[in-house]
């Protein structure tokens, strides 16, 4: 049930219109006595509300408190108290006794359910059950997706084991819902402090390898394109030091150096282009001259927290020496052909035709058979 301020109201505004409680009786109709009840918390007949409203000139929800301004004056309220309140039990108690006064506040019910997870293990254990009811009124009854993505998280970070494929079944179809960021969180609920810290690492490593990976969506516009593979460039350049890129790396920063070199021929930048292709073969060396299934450095540890990557392989290696997989294909394989295929084609890679004719061009294309042919 909402807590209704009727008696807060009409106290204010008598008193912003100068009237005394038997004036107030005498324009309803009623007995000063009913006027001081009111004021004292109680309500006066749902008959007589509209008759208070027109009377002060407000609205039937500005009498009840019920209000846009009402709501934003009383959210300003609860928050500054609970501001105020330094100890952390205390504060899920003055959240959790306000809640119930609004059980349909979404927002009141996120904010406690946020203030029950921020408490340690044992201190929450007393309060799991608070937590799973405002969870699910919020999942069963409210309609911002916001809050009920936060409410399916939370359970997910709690319910035991059996429930968990449950929950996680509801989770919304976006990146932060993600399989392994959604387990990192319930390792960290459940102080598994290091294993939490592991999955993070390994998931940082899996969001840039996502970006860097995806298809983009500038075909038949090269300045998109180019400007697309020089930005993932610099990503790639902030992962290294004193501008060295990680070894890791040197095989997608040759590939995107050539997809760039494409991008600038199709804007006519022919000498870019050139530079381009140049440092795309050079990087390129260097890469093939790398052993297959070689542990490779991705960045700093503080990104990453060591762990490595295996060239040619779907594998991670762990700093605990196990292995995790990755799945995303193009980042850290020799792919010896694809240069000398895409340079040759008959269709497809129409921006290099503005030089294919070219004698430099030339001599890059058998630059890429050579690379093609080797084993």
């Amino acid at each position: 049930m909402i807590e209704l301020k009727i008696s807060e109201v009409i106290l204010r505004e008598r008193k912003k219109q100068n009237m005394t409680q038997e004036a107030l009786a005498e324009a309803l109709g009623v007995s000063p006595q009913a006027v001081s009840h009111w004021e004292r918390g109680g309500y006066p007949d749902i008959t007589m509300l509209p008759s208070i409203a027109n009377l002060f000139g407000i609205t039937v929800d500005e009498l009840l408190g019920n209000d846009p301004l009402s709501k934003e004056l009383e959210y300003s309220d609860f928050y500054n108290q609970l501001d105020a309140i330094e100890n952390d039990i205390e504060s899920v108690r003055f959240a959790i006794e306000y809640y119930r006064k609004n059980p349909k506040d979404y927002q009141v019910g996120n904010v406690l359910s946020e203030l029950i997870m921020d408490l340690d293990k044992e201190k929450r254990r007393a309060y799991l059950p608070i937590l799973r009811e405002v969870c699910e009124r919020i999942i069963n009854e409210c309609s911002w997706q916001w809050c009920r993505q936060n409410a399916i998280r939370r359970m997910c970070a709690v319910c035991s084991d059996d429930e968990y494929e449950k929950w996680y079944a509801m989770c919304p179809d976006d990146y932060s819902a993600n399989r392994r960021e959604v387990f990192e969180e319930r390792l960290w609920v459940q102080e598994k402090w290091d294993e939490s810290r592991l999955q993070f690492d390994i998931n940082n490593l899996s969001i840039l390898l996502h970006f860097l990976s995806r298809k983009h969506r500038n075909r038949a516009h090269p300045e998109r394109a180019c400007a697309w593979y020089m930005n993932q460039m610099r990503v790639i350049e902030f992962l290294g030091k004193d501008g060295k890129i990680p070894e890791a790396w040197l095989g997608k920063y040759s590939d995107l150096h050539f997809r760039a070199a494409c991008s600038s021929f199709g804007m006519g930048r022919v000498e870019e282009g050139y530079r381009l292709l140049e440092t795309a073969f050079s990087l390129y060396e260097i890469w093939t001259a790398i052993p297959t299934g070689t542990a490779l450095e991705v960045g700093d540890i503080s990104l990453f927290g060591g762990v490595k990557v295996l060239k040619d392989q779907f594998r991670l290696l762990l700093p605990n020496g196990e292995y995790d997989y990755h799945c995303v294909d193009g980042c850290f394989y020799d792919s010896k052909e694809f240069m000398y295929c895409v340079m040759t084609v008959d269709h497809g890679w129409e921006w290099f035709d503005s030089v294919r004719n070219d004698e430099r061009f030339q001599d890059f294309v058998k630059r890429a058979k050579a690379y093609a042919c080797h084993t």
